[in-house]
C-alpha cells in the first residue's frame, strides 16, 4: 500500500514537535517546561478540560503553576487554577476548567477569514488561556499559553531546504471524521464514526500539516456531493467543502499541506471511472496549488538524485505550489485506468513519489 511510510513519519513527528522549542513560550534558563493541553477524553472540544503539564524529568521543578484566563503580564487577576508542584519532577493535572466555546484567535476563525484576511505573524497566537510558573522566591520561571500556529512552517525559513523524505510533520488520522451540523443526529457516527474534535480548518490553524482521507462514492440527487469522507463503511461528510477549506487556508497562510488519499472503501471497486471523477474534482478545487511531479521518461526509474527524491518545501514554494497529494491507486496516477485505457492529463496534478510513500 502506498503511503505507509507517511504514517510512520507522522508518529515520530508528533513527539518531535513538542521538544522542538518552537512554542512561543518565555522561560528562564534551566527552568522546567510547562504547557497547556486539552483532554482527549471529552466528547466535544467545548467540554474538554484544560490539562496543566510540566516536565518531563525537571531538575528544577517550580514551586507552583498558575492558569489564567487573562494575560497575567497585563492584568493583576488571580489564577483561575493554582497547582502546588511539591517537588514533583513531572506531572499532569486535569483541571475543572473547560475549553468552552472560543473563537480561534488572531482573526483565524472560519467566519472571520471570510470577511477579513488575517495577518500572518511569525509567532504562535495565544488564546486567553495562560500558564505561569514560579520558584520558591516568587520569581517567574516560565510563561506560556494555549496557542494556534497557523504559519509555523512559513516562520521557519530553514525548513525550505529540508527534503520531503527527511521532513517530519504533525498530522491526523481520519482527518475529516468529525461532527457537523448535517451529521450531528447520526447515532451510529456518534458511537464509532467521529475521530476528530476539530474540523479540518481548525486542525490546519492549530498546526496540522498532514491530512489523511478515506473516500467513498455515493451519488447525490444533484451530483454536487458524490464524494464522501468515510470512516470504514460509514459516510461522515462531503469532501468538496473540506477541499475548499484547505484551499482557503493555503492561500491565506502560504503553508505547505500534505493530503493522503489512502483508501476508497465505497463505490470504487471495479469502477475506475470514479477515480477519474475524483481526480477531476481535485483538479477543480486545488489544481493550481498542487505540486506536479515531472513525468518519468519511458523505462526510467525513480533514482536517488532525481527531482522527486530531493524535492524540498523551497522547491515547491518557488513554483507557487503549496499542496502535495499522495494517492493510493497507481493505475490512475500512471495515466491508465484498470481497464487499460488512457486517462486525461488531470492525473498530472497528483504527485506520488514512491520513495516517499513506500
Amino acid at each position: 500500500m502506498y503511503g505507509n511510510g507517511w504514517r510512520t513519519i507522522l508518529v515520530a513527528v508528533c513527539v518531535t514537535a513538542v521538544t522542538s522549542g518552537y512554542s512561543g513560550g518565555v522561560y528562564a534558563a534551566d527552568s522546567c517546561p510547562i504547557y497547556l493541553t486539552l483532554s482527549a477524553l471529552a466528547r466535544s472540544l467545548e467540554d474538554a478540560p484544560l490539562v496543566i503539564n510540566w516536565g518531563p524529568g525537571c531538575e528544577n521543578p517550580p514551586e507552583w503553576i498558575g492558569l489564567y484566563t487573562e494575560n497575567p503580564a497585563l492584568s493583576n487577576a488571580s489564577p483561575a487554577v493554582k497547582v502546588v508542584v511539591s517537588g514533583e519532577r513531572s506531572g499532569q493535572i486535569t483541571t475543572v476548567l473547560k475549553f468552552g466555546r472560543r473563537k480561534l484567535p488572531g482573526g483565524w476563525s472560519h467566519e472571520q477569514v471570510l470577511q477579513h484576511i488575517p495577518k500572518r505573524k511569525s509567532k504562535p497566537i495565544c488564546f486567553d488561556l495562560y500558564l505561569t510558573s514560579y520558584d520558591q522566591a516568587g520569581e517567574l520561571q516560565y510563561f506560556d499559553c494555549l496557542k494556534i500556529q497557523p504559519t509555523w512552517m512559513f516562520s521557519e525559513p530553514g525548513l525550505g531546504n529540508v527534503s520531503l523524505r527527511e521532513l517530519f510533520l504533525p498530522g491526523t488520522h481520519c482527518s475529516g471524521c468529525y461532527q457537523t451540523r448535517t451529521n450531528v443526529g447520526n447515532v451510529v457516527l456518534k458511537k464509532i464514526g467521529f475521530r476528530q474534535s476539530l474540523d479540518v480548518w481548525s486542525q490546519l490553524v492549530f498546526g496540522i500539516r498532514y491530512l489523511d482521507f478515506a473516500i467513498g462514492y455515493y451519488p447525490s440527487h444533484n451530483g454536487t456531493r458524490n464524494f464522501w469522507i468515510m470512516n470504514e463503511q460509514f459516510r461522515v461528510g462531503a469532501l468538496r467543502p473540506i477541499l475548499q477549506d484547505i484551499r482557503r487556508f493555503v492561500i491565506l497562510s502560504e503553508e505547505t499541506v500534505f493530503l493522503d488519499f489512502r483508501r476508497f472503501p465505497l463505490g470504487f471497486h471495479n469502477n475506475p471511472e470514479q477515480h477519474e471523477a475524483l481526480l477531476v474534482l481535485l483538479e477543480q478545487e486545488l489544481g493550481d496549488l498542487v505540486y506536479r511531479r515531472t513525468p518519468l521518461l519511458s523505462g526510467e526509474d525513480e533514482l536517488e538524485g532525481s527531482e522527486s527524491y530531493n524535492l524540498t518545501l523551497g522547491d515547491m514554494r518557488r513554483e507557487g505550489k503549496y499542496i502535495l497529494i499522495t494517492y493510493n491507486h497507481e493505475a490512475s496516477l500512471n495515466g491508465k485506468s484498470s481497464r487499460g485505457t488512457e486517462q486525461n492529463s488531470i492525473n498530472e496534478c497528483v504527485s506520488l513519489d514512491k520513495r516517499l510513500s513506500n
